[in-house]
């Protein structure tokens, strides 16, 4: 985000389901055709409701107080793992990503740990991100690559 907006970072309240369940739609839907087939859109959309059920690592991304975002964070043993990072399409670019996974970094480097996390092999723009975060590759499966902070 460009000079002039305030970001932070807020933990999500069950009253913001509505709001994550739009951001998550209007997020993935310009990657949706090229990430899912209709049986891991069915996975998903289980998965995404059973993460709002529990908020407890899901936070909210601000910038001058409206919701541009959220990040789901999962405290492992070995790392951070960043579940889920998600921007609505007409802040993407901005800043909001990268605020949102310095505050991780920043967060588990507190807790002594690296942060890890899984991108879709066909998101260039979120593997750009991330390496310029300074995030590398460590493995890949079929479809991901697993990334680590550095």
């Amino acid at each position: 985000m460009g000079s002039g907006f305030e970001m932070r970072i807020r933990p999500a309240v069950a009253a913001d389901r509505d709001w994550l369940r739009s951001l998550h739609q209007e997020a993935y839907a310009v990657l949706s055709g090229r990430l899912y087939d209709s049986r891991a859109r069915a996975w998903e959309a289980g998965f995404f409701t059973a993460r709002i059920a529990h908020p407890v690592d899901l936070f909210i991304i601000e910038a001058d107080g409206g919701g541009v975002g959220a990040v789901y964070i999962e405290d492992r043993p070995e790392s951070v793992f960043v579940e889920s990072l998600e921007v609505l399409p007409d802040h993407q670019g901005r800043g909001a990503g990268s605020f949102a996974l310095k505050w991780v970094v920043r967060r588990a480097a507190s807790a002594g740990q690296p942060v890890t996390l899984q991108v879709h092999k066909v998101n260039s723009e979120a593997q750009r991100l991330y390496a310029k975060l300074g995030f590398e590759v460590i493995g890949e499966t079929e479809t991901h690559q697993r990334m680590r902070s550095k």
